[in-house]
């Protein structure tokens, strides 16, 4: 483990990056973000990845913003809503209509 002040970071293989613990809320780095985005997005296949601007393009939907390296527990779960209606076949447009109804 690394330290650095109160901030704990955990290496995890699994994941092949970095979760940062600071509390209450928990981070995911940018990179676990999108393994686990991509596995949501493709679930019928563990080849695919999304790209950076996929993720970013999702942030935008989602009211996040872009370019950050780590994203909340309630980021990602904005972000895995958006992934799982892309693997539903939801359009872009209509994406943005279901989030701006809930």
């Amino acid at each position: 483990m690394l330290f650095l002040g109160h901030e704990i970071f955990v290496c995890t293989q699994f994941a092949r990056s970095f979760h940062m613990k600071t509390g209450d809320p928990t981070y995911t780095s940018r990179a676990t973000a999108l393994f686990e985005l991509s596995c949501k997005r493709y679930a019928n296949s563990s080849c695919k990845q999304i790209s950076t601007s996929t993720l970013w393009r999702w942030c935008g939907v989602a009211g996040i913003p872009s370019g950050r390296k780590f994203f909340t527990s309630q980021e990602l779960s904005r972000l895995s809503t958006i992934a799982e209606l892309c693997a539903l076949g939801f359009t872009h447009d209509e994406i943005v209509e279901i989030l701006e109804q809930s």
